[in-house]
C-alpha cells in the first residue's frame, strides 16, 4: 500500500541527503588526502627506479600536504568523520612508503636500525586491532604527539638523505612507539568510536562526560 501521508517540508529528500553528503565529501582537505595516496604510490615507484634525487623532494611535498589538508579543514570548517579516516588511511600508507623506500634506497640503514623500527610497526598494528575490536574501526584520534611526530619525520627525511644521519630515526622511532600507545589506550578508555582526540587526557574527559549525562553525538571532527 502506497504511502499516503504528507512529507513535512522539514524532511530532507533521501536523494538530497545522499548529494549533501557526497558535497561534504568532495572538497580540498580530502583531495590532498587522496593526493596523498597517490604520491605513496608514485614514492614507490621511484625507489625502485633508484630515483633518489626526487624521492626525498617528493616525501617533503606529500608532507607539506599531510600538514595542509588538516589546516585547510579547520579553517574552511570542512572537518568530517569520513575526512578523518581518509586522512589516516592516507598517512598509514604514505609513512609506509617511506619506511619501504627507505628500505630500497638504504637497505644498511634500515637494517641496522631495525631495533628502532619494530617497536612502532608492532604499536601501530596493536592500535589499529584495539580499535578494531572495540568500535569496529581503524582509529583515526589524530592527536597532538601524532601531529608534533609530524614535524619530526620531516627533520629526519631531510637528515637521512641530506647528511646521511641515523639518529632522527631513532627519535622518529621512538615518538611513534609513544604515540600509538597512547592511541591503544585511548581506545581502550573512550566509550564510543570518536574521531580526532586530542589526547588520552581528552579521551577520560569524554569518557567522564558519557557516564555522567548519558550517550552524547559523536564528534565529527577531522575533514
Amino acid at each position: 500500500m502506497p504511502d499516503l501521508q504528507p512529507r513535512l517540508p522539514s524532511d530532507p529528500a533521501p536523494a538530497r541527503v545522499a548529494a549533501d553528503e557526497r558535497s561534504s565529501r568532495a572538497n580540498v582537505p580530502n583531495l590532498l588526502s587522496g593526493l596523498r595516496l597517490v604520491g605513496s604510490a608514485l614514492l614507490l615507484g621511484l625507489a625502485c627506479a633508484g630515483s633518489e634525487t626526487l624521492v626525498a623532494p617528493l616525501i617533503l611535498t606529500l608532507l607539506l600536504t599531510d600538514w595542509l589538508d588538516g589546516k585547510l579543514a579547520i579553517l574552511w570548517q570542512q572537518r568530517t568523520a569520513f575526512g578523518a579516516r581518509l586522512d589516516s588511511l592516507a598517512d598509514a600508507s604514505f609513512y609506509l612508503a617511506i619506511l619501504v623506500a627507505l628500505a630500497i634506497l638504504r637497505s644498511e640503514l634500515i637494517l641496522a636500525e631495525l631495533a628502532w623500527i619494530l617497536p612502532p610497526l608492532a604499536t601501530y598494528l596493536l592500535s589499529c586491532l584495539a580499535g578494531w575490536f572495540k568500535f569496529r574501526r581503524i582509529p583515526a584520534y589524530h592527536t597532538r604527539a601524532a601531529k608534533t611526530g609530524w614535524l619530526l619525520v620531516v627533520l629526519a627525511v631531510v637528515a637521512i638523505f641530506g647528511w646521511g644521519w641515523r639518529w632522527p630515526l631513532r627519535v622518529v622511532g621512538f615518538w611513534v612507539t609513544l604515540v600509538n600507545v597512547e592511541a591503544i589506550l585511548i581506545s581502550l578508555v573512550l566509550p564510543e568510536s570518536r574521531v580526532d582526540v586530542a589526547s588520552l587526557y581528552h579521551a577520560w574527559a569524554a569518557r567522564k562526560r558519557f557516564l555522567n549525562r548519558g550517550r552524547e553525538p559523536m564528534d565529527l571532527a577531522a575533514h
